[in-house]
């Protein structure tokens, strides 16, 4: 869309783009003429053909063919079009236009829009006295031999760009009075203004009355508002060195005027004045005459018009007749002045049925048509449950060069708060309004002008927050003895990892709890947590039994198949039972080891029992890579997570972060962030974190093995303080052996700000270990204390949101040297999102060496990038996303990813897995009798475990040109030019002729007494200061007084 704006809204760039295209256009190797007779004018007159020259030619040879009759309004708009076009071709710039200057606000060098600057238009003519008076000495086209003067009036010698010796006064220039005039809307009573385009007599070559200006539009622009300015820039009637009056400068006369730049800047904004009339008049605006009307060739609106008729010496498709330039915008071009047109796309909206608690956002939707800001207000909104979002304020939109629309995006916000299951009823009223700084359309400059109102109907169902059920199927093969570090063994990392989802599982999910090894056990169903503390017959229950129960103790072998057919049977069960409160149904596999027992993870069976939950299997590998069953579980679920060796300390947390991430994942539950780190005794952390409008209800969980001697207090954006014993209803706090828990329903208080930057300080005061006194369950996690010092924690922030953050590695298995794809995906709403974020993937190598890759975005609300892998081992991928949405809604994401690099290659399976037929398989004692022998051979085994070497990987992954990687903005393509149909030939002969060279440019004005009058030239620089309005009230109070040398309307004596 191109927009052509006013001097005062150029940038320094635009101003030097724009200057160079006219230079360039001057020179004749890079802006050959395409009219033979305008080369050949320019050879006589020595210079060297060129493409401006041409439009010098056109304007030079046109005389009435372009003015004193209808065809001036139509012509010039078209002579401005095809200058435009040559001007961004030679420019390379498709969106560069013609800017305006608006004479009736910028008249002094003071004022915004003044073009008359060095990087501009430049300066002036030099005052004199001598040969050069009237040159331009300052700005781009002070240089003859850069802007030279090649078609001159006959006599004129002169090479070099002349205008007034100085600058003129002010008054001079047309004024706002005139203006409105013009548009009807300030006319004296019983007074006329032009509310037709153009009547008779239709060619004014002799001076009309005052009466027939008044009533004409074209007559009154052209001499009221058009001449004067010509005149103001060229010179009057100064002296010239000999003490006689001057010829003035280029713009005084038609016949040279396009020698100087600043005609465009004049004409663009005449045909801006022209345009607004139309506006205001709509159809009553309409091109007179018609067809076969009684003006001369080239005037009436069916003809083609004088010089605008042969094809072949313009570039773009001309439109050559009065009537097809009645549109400006059909021609191809908006002003930054023109109306937005503003259509709405959604006059009703829907927001679904919204989870109870979520306060969600909707937008009514406008397309947008526009080169200037328009702003959008929601100005009331009905209906329970529904409101204006808190601090939206009014909206703006602004023109795109590179779209013919913008959207503009109001929300309306719905809390779900109502009855659950009943439909609620809103409405939203939305006001769309430009600033006028014109003040054409508001009463005064600077008022807004309404340009549309609508009401949107609203509607939304608030229904039950979605309740998830998982069948933790859980490993209690041999092995489980192996070592894993300062926690124990694995058995021990994962009954520590139970008592933690105990804990913070929605009291509204359900849990049951299947365990394997060669057998399986079903501990329980699918059970309710129910709140916290634990009660008989709750899922919390569940829980603690399966931490203390023997059928967890590690034992056997590893038939994973056939615990996830007993995990899927759980499903089952509470899935097809009429009466489930559950809607989503996830099963949740842990292993350390490789299956060896049938069925296998892949055999039918196992896929047919766990098909109606195929999108919601998760895998947790509790080992190295090749030793959990990853090539086969990978193909089953949908991420699988791997710890890696977990003997180093820092990853003591890794399994119990996995199991939180899964089960936020399974109930629509979003990871903020996810930092850990030590606690020296008196020390304390301060962890921040960012939660949005669109963060509902948001858990805060801090891990440590010695949990109960943590402080934890968390800080509002304002800094209001929150701590366990604060009180509030909308405030849940549980300080257990494994974790402290905070759970929020925002906002927690109307005093205390929720959106921004939160803080949860984290201390472990002095005198902390006297809690612990006389616990002898805790005694080996205090003595780990006394042995280094420090207490480690790890802390996550999950958020029941409207923003989710989904993450995947492809390939997720590969061989060392190959390239993971990192991909990511925000949404909101349920919808992409496609504001501004942020999306980063911190990949931490199997040496423990992190590397940070920016994922580009496709404006889709995907973004992409990739990482070269180097040695094999486990990578551990933390996506993080930031940023926020048009209204300025915050979030902060993360999601935990693993991938796999091999050795050499990547397993094809895990072996076959073959049936136990020991004859002792069904004997207890023996049972047991292997079960610790196989602990003992796993304690042994985790000593030797193959670890992977170390992989030290310094810097980031740059990625090349043709893979995805680091955020960049795409090229805009280029925008076509409009065709706009071929022009038709026409004769070019036919229309009156007049001594065009020697024609200058009469003013009038409107003076005091209401009445447009003829201004002599000769006093076109007086001191204008006792005039009214700028006029002076003693000029032609009786009529139209003749200009004493107007011969005609052309020429003047010497």
């Amino acid at each position: 869309m191109l927009c052509r704006k006013s001097v005062a809204e150029l940038t320094a760039a635009e101003k030097a783009e724009l200057v160079q295209a006219f230079l360039d256009l001057k020179d004749p190797a890079k802006s050959p003429s395409r009219i033979p007779a305008a080369a050949t004018a320019v050879s006589a007159a020595g210079g060297t053909p060129n493409r401006y020259d041409d439009y010098v030619w056109l304007h030079n040879t046109v005389g009435f063919g372009a003015h004193r009759g209808p065809a001036f309004g139509p012509w010039h708009r078209e002579f401005l079009h095809q200058l435009e076009y040559d001007l961004q071709v030679v420019s390379g710039n498709h969106h560069l236009t013609i800017p305006y200057w608006d004479w009736i606000t910028a008249r002094s060098s003071a004022d915004a829009g003044w073009p008359f600057t060095n990087d501009l238009l430049g300066g002036f003519g030099n005052a004199g006295p001598g040969p050069t008076t009237g040159y331009v000495t300052s700005g781009p086209f002070a240089d003859p031999t850069t802007w030279r003067m090649n078609i001159r009036r006959g006599g004129d010698s002169d090479l070099t760009l002349k205008r007034s010796n100085g600058i003129p006064a002010a008054g001079d220039l047309p004024s706002r009075a005139e203006a409105l005039r013009a548009f009807g809307i300030a006319v004296p009573n019983g007074q006329t203004w032009p509310d037709v385009y153009d009547g008779a007599p239709w060619n004014d070559t002799s001076a009309p009355t005052n009466a027939q200006v008044l009533a004409s539009f074209r007559k009154f622009l052209e001499r009221v508002l058009h001449d004067g300015v010509h005149v103001w820039i060229g010179g009057g009637w100064e002296l010239n060195p000999q003490g006689q009056p001057g010829d003035g400068g280029h713009m005084t006369y038609p016949s040279v005027s396009v020698n100087d730049p600043a005609f465009w800047l004049h004409h663009c904004n005449v045909d801006r004045l022209w345009s607004i009339w139309q506006r205001k008049l709509g159809a009553a605006s309409e091109f007179q005459p018609q067809a076969g009307g009684a003006a001369n060739s080239g005037h009436n609106g069916g003809d083609t018009m004088i010089n605008l008729g042969t094809a072949a010496w313009f570039a773009a498709p001309v439109f050559s007749t009065p009537n097809a330039n009645e549109d400006h915008h059909a021609v191809g071009y908006w002003f930054h002045s023109d109306l937005p047109e503003v259509s709405l796309d959604t006059p009703s909206v829907s927001f679904g049925s919204v989870p109870e608690l979520l306060t969600t956002f909707h937008p009514v939707q406008f397309t947008v048509r526009t080169c200037r800001q328009v702003r959008f207000e929601l100005t009331g909104v009905t209906g329970a449950g529904f409101s204006a979002p808190a601090g939206q304020g009014i909206v703006t939109v602004e023109h795109d060069d590179h779209a013919e629309t913008v959207t503009a995006s109001v929300f309306a916000q719905f809390q779900a708060n109502g009855p659950i299951g009943v439909p609620q009823a809103g409405t939203a009223s939305v006001r769309a309004f430009i600033v006028d700084d014109d003040g054409y359309d508001a009463a005064n400059p600077g008022d807004e002008y309404t340009l549309g109102s609508w009401v949107v109907d609203l509607s939304a169902t608030p229904v039950a927050r979605p309740r998830a059920a998982v069948s933790l199927v859980l490993d209690r093969s041999g092995s489980m003895w192996a070592n894993a570090g300062t926690a124990g063994s694995r058995y021990d990392l994962l009954k520590e990892s139970l008592a933690v989802i105990r804990d913070v599982m929605r009291p509204i999910d359900g849990v049951g709890v299947v365990t394997f090894d060669d057998l399986t056990a079903v501990l329980d169903g699918i059970t309710e947590m129910g709140p916290a503390p634990t009660t008989p017959g709750s899922g919390r229950e569940v829980l603690d039994s399966a931490i203390a129960s023997p059928e967890l103790e590690p034992r056997g072998l590893t038939g994973i198949g056939q615990g996830m057919i007993e995990g899927a049977a759980v499903l089952d069960a509470e899935r097809t039972d009429p009466a489930t409160p559950y809607e989503q149904f996830a099963l949740c596999v842990l292993t350390d080891g490789n299956q060896n027992q049938s069925p296998g993870v892949t055999d039918a069976p196992v896929l047919a029992a766990i098909a109606p939950y195929a999108d919601q299997v998760y895998a947790i590998g509790l080992g190295s890579p090749g030793g959990v069953s990853d090539a086969v579980l990978t193909l089953i679920s949908r991420y699988m997570l791997i710890t890696g060796d977990m003997t180093a300390a820092e990853r003591r947390f890794r399994l119990t972060k996995y199991f939180i991430q899964i089960l936020a994942g399974v109930t629509d539950t979003a990871i903020v962030v996810d930092p850990q780190g030590d606690l020296a005794i008196g020390s304390e952390h301060t962890v921040p974190f960012l939660l949005g409008e669109l963060d509902h209800q948001v858990d805060v969980i801090v891990l440590s093995p010695l949990a109960p001697l943590l402080e934890v207090v968390l800080v509002a954006p304002d800094g209001a303080t929150i701590d366990g014993s604060s009180g509030l209803a909308t405030v849940e706090y549980q300080e257990n052996l494994d974790d402290v828990l905070y759970r929020l329903t925002l906002p927690v208080d109307p005093r205390i700000m929720a959106v921004g930057e939160w803080k949860a300080m984290i201390g472990l005061p002095r005198d902390a270990i006297k809690k612990l006194r006389g616990r002898e369950d805790l005694q080996a996690r205090l003595a780990q204390l006394r042995a280094s010092g420090t207490v480690p924690y790890s802390m996550i922030v999950q958020s029941y949101s409207d923003v989710h953050l989904d993450a995947e590695i492809k390939p997720s298995l590969a061989i060392a040297g190959d390239k993971f794809e990192l991909r990511a995906t925000l949404t909101m709403f349920g919808q992409p999102f496609t504001g501004r974020a942020r999306v980063l993937a911190r990949v931490t190598d199997p040496g423990g060496v992190e590397t940070l890759v920016a994922l580009r975005g496709a404006g889709d609300g995907s973004f992409g990038g990739a990482f070269a892998t180097a040695k094999p081992g486990v990578y551990s991928v933390r996506f993080t996303a930031t940023g926020g949405d048009r209204r300025t809604v915050q979030f902060q994401r993360e999601e935990l990813r693993t991938a796999v690099a091999y050795r050499a290659e990547i397993p094809k399976s895990d072996g076959q897995p073959e049936d136990d037929k020991r004859p002792d398989r069904g004997d207890p004692d023996k049972q047991k009798e292997r079960a610790e022998q196989r602990r003992k051979e796993a304690e042994e085994m985790g000593k030797h475990e193959d670890r992977g070497g170390p992989v030290v990987r310094r810097g980031p992954v740059v990625p090349s040109a043709d893979e995805p990687g680091l955020l960049s903005r795409p090229e805009a393509e280029p925008m076509e030019p409009h065709d706009h149909g071929q022009a038709e030939e026409h004769d070019e002969h036919g229309h009156e002729h007049h001594d065009h060279d020697s024609m200058f440019f009469q003013p009038w004005r409107l003076g005091a007494d209401g009445e447009v009058h003829e201004v002599p030239l000769d006093e076109m620089t007086r001191d204008t200061s006792s005039f009214v309005d700028g006029r002076d009230p003693g000029i032609g109070t009786g009529g139209v007084q003749p200009a004493p040398h107007d011969h005609d309307g052309g020429g003047h004596e010497h």
